[in-house]
């Protein structure tokens, strides 16, 4: 059974908003139709938003960085994030890639949304050669498949 996205009704909307579809040039946008279709996912499980439970990622796109797939970081203002890092996920970017405070240094990260309530869901990290999202584990919920 698919899970659709409930349609994001906020005026939170009018944000401008920047998709990516996997292996795409950042600057290029994907339309929110395209990306809303959920894609075949291995795997026994999957990420759910934990506020829409709008479909985020699977278990098939779970990744290791740095030997490890869950890290814990503090950031600058004291906040501890557990996240999960994950190859690909349905989520869009908001505001400028960059390199300050990065918890994997050789990549910038950008903030990344649910695209269905906007909620902050983690981060999109981009290395030279290759790119993961680093999902925070809190943010989601975990359904069998």
């Amino acid at each position: 059974m698919k899970h659709v996205c409930p349609s994001p009704e906020s005026p939170l909307s009018r944000i401008p908003l920047r998709f990516r579809e996997k292996g795409a040039d950042k600057s290029q946008k994907a339309p929110l139709s395209l990306i809303r279709e959920q894609p075949e996912h291995g795997g026994r499980y999957v990420y759910l938003c934990r506020d829409c439970y709008c479909l985020i990622t699977s278990q098939a796109q779970e990744t290791a960085v740095n030997a490890k797939h869950v890290h814990v970081f503090p950031n600058p203002h004291g906040l501890v994030f557990e996240i999960g890092c994950f190859s690909d996920a349905v989520c869009f970017t908001l505001g400028q890639p960059t390199t300050e405070f990065t918890w994997f240094p050789g990549y910038a990260w950008d903030i990344a949304m649910c695209i269905s309530c906007k909620k902050h869901l983690g981060w999109l990290y981009t290395g030279r050669d290759n790119s993961f999202y680093g999902l925070i584990l809190q943010a989601m919920v975990k359904k069998e498949t």
